[in-house]
């Protein structure tokens, strides 16, 4: 990120000298094209890493939330454990919001950068779809276990330990995507560390 800033300034400068000096006028349609294709890039980019953190900051509020759920869950307060698993459920929506735009942003970058960021623009786009699907597991389990809060603290035992079973399949399912969500994950930290 730091050439693009220091790409963006050095233009800007050659930009300014080229209007203080004799340049060919094709030259300096071609360092404004070049400025402004990069200063697009930039934006996109920016755009979509503001989307990408915002979205795993909700994740967090959303894991805040399902961890609450399990505490008073487990000291059997059903009722009390309910309001967490519908905030979880909205965070998990939120955090879902934010990674898909920032993927639309980050294929607009794309298309207006050189091979230097393919990759790695490539690598936060899996992390950000990677996302999304580990969010609707959580999404879905939580559903699933406000659902047996309800009907335990209905003393609907059996129908609370279907939808139990179901939310614990969820999780199985959300447990299998992160494996895959850390490789993306590892793959950026290696990709940012090379550019």
């Amino acid at each position: 990120m730091k050439k693009i800033v220091l790409l963006l300034s050095i233009l800007a400068l050659v930009l300014i000298g080229c209007t203080q000096t004799q340049c060919d006028n094709t030259e300096l349609e071609q360092i404004k094209a070049e400025y402004t294709q990069l200063e697009k890039f930039y934006n996109n980019y920016n755009k979509a890493t503001i989307n990408r953190l915002t979205g795993i900051t909700e994740r967090e509020n959303a894991e805040r939330n399902y961890q609450l759920w399990s505490l008073y869950y487990d000291d059997g307060y059903f009722t009390d454990a309910i309001p967490f698993c519908e905030n979880a459920r909205e965070y998990y929506s939120l955090s879902n919001k934010y990674h898909q735009t920032a993927i639309q942003y980050f294929e607009n970058a794309k298309k207006l950068t050189n091979k230097d960021y393919t990759e790695l623009i490539d690598a936060y786009i899996d992390f950000s779809s990677s996302s999304i699907d580990i969010n609707w597991a959580m999404y879905e389990a939580c559903e699933y276990f406000e659902s047996a809060a309800y009907k335990y603290s209905q003393n609907k035992i059996e129908s609370g330990h279907n939808e139990l079973e179901k939310g614990n399949l969820k999780i199985a399912e959300h447990d299998g995507l992160i494996k895959q969500h850390n490789t993306y994950v590892a793959r950026i930290t290696v990709l940012e560390e090379e550019i």
